[in-house]
């Protein structure tokens, strides 16, 4: 998300555009609205969400040996109900902690009583259970816009939408249902696409999971069997849908969006920026099983991510090197890039560091860096990102002790 602050609260802009379109879907109440947030980016997430008012729940069972991983993980937050009330005193050391009778008890007297609460008609069991507010927009936009306060600028928040029908049970099931999903075993389709890598802003997935052998023919008839690789695909992340969506088929599509018949995202700038929306097509089957990506969506998503790297190289050079960008436009300093690229990859180099690197000395010596043979030699075998990153210390190193950095 950007972070201009202005208006309303002290939402950013497009923390303003989500709270005008999402009361727009309120105020209709013929629609559930969801959020699905990314637990790694918080801290104590869910003591924010029940200060705030709402209703939450993992979408990662807890594992006791580990709890970290389902607190870090997806969390299903429930815009149109309320949460129930907490059965604890605001400050608990100011009672004695009960003990397992005592605990007991309390917990028969509590079913008993929100037992009599539904029987007479109280949806939220004496206010032990969420009450479904759907008919209450304007309660829906105040949970939309705390929520959007404690989300912030972080690329932490999806929004899926559906009708009166989309329970938090039907979404949560499926929810949990693309918390992973397959991926080609296709090394070269995947390199750049950041598949399989530590969790970084915009990466597709957080672990590989088993790879399998499935009985996929090839388009060319020739019986060669396809592998797939089970992994945990980050859908609470806005980047990642913004990667993945625009590239689905129709029916991967409708296999994304389940029951939902919208999802709203905001991206960070260097994968466009602003509130984007996805829907779901109509009268198109799912994709059958789980949620699987082709070679093709790999490859088209590994397009988007070297054009999001270009972009922040491209502003790292605005910062950094100005002089270097003078008088381009965004669609020439991009095509600059590119083509620095494609030279560092024809000489070995691989990683953004090393494309960054390579670009500046380049540009700053009128393309007069690889003419030195001994630059050309050090360059080759071995690892070609590693020695041009000690050229670039020992360069730096020297121009310190001449007084000229």
């Amino acid at each position: 998300m950007q972070d201009q602050h202005d208006g309303k609260a002290g939402l950013s802009a497009v923390s303003q555009a989500y709270l005008t379109r999402l009361s727009e879907i309120a105020d209709s109440c013929d629609k559930r609205i969801y959020a699905v947030l990314d637990g790694a980016l918080f801290g104590g997430l869910t003591a924010h969400l029940s200060k705030a008012g709402l209703s939450h729940r993992p979408l990662y069972r807890h594992v006791a040996s580990d709890a970290a991983v389902m607190l870090g993980g997806p969390w299903l937050v429930s815009l149109s109900l309320s949460p129930p009330a907490p059965s604890v005193p605001d400050d608990p050391g100011e009672t004695p902690e009960p003990n397992d009778e005592e605990l007991q008890a309390l917990a028969a007297k509590l079913s008993d009583a929100m037992a009599d609460a539904v029987a007479r008609g109280d949806e939220s069991g004496g206010g032990m259970l969420p009450a479904d507010e759907i008919d209450l927009p304007r309660r829906v936009r105040t949970r939309v816009e705390a929520l959007l306060k404690l989300v912030a600028d972080k690329p932490a928040v999806v929004f899926w939408v559906g009708d009166r029908s989309l329970s938090e049970e039907k979404i949560h099931r499926h929810l949990r249902g693309i918390n992973r999903i397959w991926l080609p075993v296709e090394r070269d389709a995947l390199a750049g696409s950041g598949v399989s890598l530590p969790v970084e802003e915009g990466t597709l997935a957080l672990a590989a999971g088993d790879v399998q052998e499935e009985a996929l023919a090839a388009a060319d008839g020739a019986g060669r069997r396809d592998r797939s690789e089970l992994v945990v695909f980050r859908h609470a992340d806005p980047n990642v849908i913004m990667q993945v969506f625009p590239v689905l088929s129709p029916e991967q599509v409708v296999r994304l969006m389940g029951p939902a018949d919208e999802i709203y995202f905001a991206p960070s700038k260097d994968w466009g920026g602003n509130v984007k929306r996805g829907r779901r097509p109509a009268g198109v089957a799912a994709q059958g099983g789980m949620l699987r990506l082709t070679p093709e969506n790999i490859e088209a998503i590994s397009a988007t991510r070297m054009l999001a790297a270009r972009r922040r190289r491209v502003a790292a050079f605005r910062r950094s090197a100005p002089h270097l960008l003078q008088n381009m436009d965004e669609g020439e300093a991009l095509l600059f890039m590119e083509r620095y690229e494609a030279q560092a990859r024809a000489q070995g180099l691989k990683t953004e560091r090393g494309f960054f690197q390579w670009t500046y000395l380049m540009s700053a010596s009128n393309g007069g860096f690889i003419e030195s043979p001994h630059i050309r030699d050090n360059l080759k075998g071995g690892n070609p990102d590693a020695r041009l990153d000690d050229m670039m210390r020992l360069m730096a190193n020297a121009a310190k002790e001449r007084g000229l950095a």
